[in-house]
């Protein structure tokens, strides 16, 4: 009938909107002990890959990018990138923040410099500096997820003790994110895929192996289809030759 009123002419898009496995789509950390070639993977991208650097150790890589010292800095340069996008002019596919620690690190710094206090537990008021912590958070995060590139975050792990569900005298270790479960949980509740790179040895030989699905020993986790089918991806020494099978699997 003309003039029918439907759900369509309203405005509602009845579509089903399948899974994405697209490449700008994701917001991933990568993680991994030191020098288990985190940055190295990632400088495979080359000229499509944009590095914001926060510390001295890339003086052995080549990257392109920026370098960044403090909280402002880390902002300007993701006023540039966002600048860029809205120009139009965006030749980047993937954004790396490395090591991402930092940022956590001079937000935190940022924070305690504006009140004139050493750690933002002192800041005045009850959980005052907590707050403005998981707000910055919070913000930063918004303000890069509009960038149309696969955002990665480096971060370090850690080997921490757990107690035994059920059974608090029996414990195990598990090799988790660098990351305050307090104060930092808003920032892993926003990432996408967490990808972890391990490490063992065969007498002399290492190998490598990057984790796609959690486990009792090693935090990990991915919502890209194209990821958590899979358990695990195994890594060679040839670090071009693992950056172009791990991205042929993104569209």
């Amino acid at each position: 009938m003309p003039g029918e009123v439907t759900l369509e002419s309203l405005g509602f898009d009845l579509k089903e909107k399948p899974p994405t496995n697209r490449w700008v789509d994701q917001f991933s950390i990568l993680g991994g002990l030191p020098k288990v070639g985190k940055s190295e993977f990632l400088a495979q991208g080359k000229e499509k890959t944009w590095f914001v650097r926060m510390a001295a150790e890339f003086n052995h890589l080549a990257t392109y990018g920026a370098d960044a010292t403090d909280y402002a800095s880390v902002i300007r340069e993701v006023d540039k990138l966002t600048k860029a996008h809205k120009a139009g002019l965006f030749p980047w596919e993937t954004v790396v923040f490395d090591p991402a620690d930092k940022i956590l690190e001079y937000l935190q710094d940022q924070i305690c410099t504006d009140a004139a206090v050493d750690s933002i537990y002192e800041v005045a008021g009850y959980g005052v500096g907590q707050r403005k912590y998981k707000m910055g958070i919070k913000s930063f995060v918004s303000s890069i997820l509009p960038l149309p590139a696969h955002k990665f975050f480096v971060f370090h792990t850690k080997w921490i003790e757990m107690k035994e569900p059920g059974d608090s005298k029996k414990t195990y270790h598990r090799w988790e994110l660098d990351l305050s479960e307090k104060l930092d949980a808003e920032f892993k509740r926003r990432v996408h895929n967490v990808l972890h790179i391990v490490t063992g040895y065969v007498g002399d030989t290492q190998a490598r192996t990057m984790l796609t699905r959690e486990s009792k020993h090693y935090e990990a986790g991915c919502k890209a289809p194209c990821l958590s089918k899979e358990s695990r991806i195994d890594w060679g020494k040839d670090a071009g030759e693992n950056y172009r099978k791990f991205r042929a699997l993104f569209e």
